[in-house]
C-alpha cells in the first residue's frame, strides 16, 4: 500500500474510533441522566441487584429492608426506566427483572 492510501486508510480508521467513542459517550450519558432521576433509595437497591449480583435476599439483609420493599422498589426502578425513550438505558435495566 502507498503511503498516502495508507495515511487515508488511518485517518479513516482515526475517524471512526472518535464517532464510536462519541456514540458510546451519548450511551453512556443516556443512562446516566437517567439514573440521575431515580431516588437515592431505588438507586441503591438497583445498583446492588444489577451491578452487584445481590439477591433479593442479600439486599435485604444488607440494607435491613422488609423483602416485599425490596422487591418494590426494584420492580418500580425497572418499570420506570423501561418507560424511557433511550432503548439503550431499557435494555441494561432489562436485565434486573431476572
Amino acid at each position: 500500500m502507498r503511503g498516502a492510501q495508507r495515511d487515508e486508510l488511518e485517518d479513516f480508521a482515526e475517524e471512526l474510533v472518535n464517532m464510536m467513542d462519541a456514540t458510546q459517550a451519548a450511551r453512556d450519558l443516556g443512562i446516566a441522566q437517567a439514573l440521575r432521576r431515580l431516588r437515592a433509595e431505588d438507586l441503591t437497591i438497583l445498583t446492588m441487584s444489577l451491578f452487584g449480583e445481590m439477591s433479593h435476599r442479600e439486599i435485604t439483609e444488607t440494607l435491613g429492608l422488609p423483602a416485599g420493599t425490596v422487591k418494590s422498589r426494584l420492580h418500580r426502578t425497572v418499570k420506570a426506566l423501561r418507560q424511557l425513550p433511550n432503548p439503550e438505558v431499557r435494555a441494561v435495566h432489562n436485565r434486573g427483572e431476572s
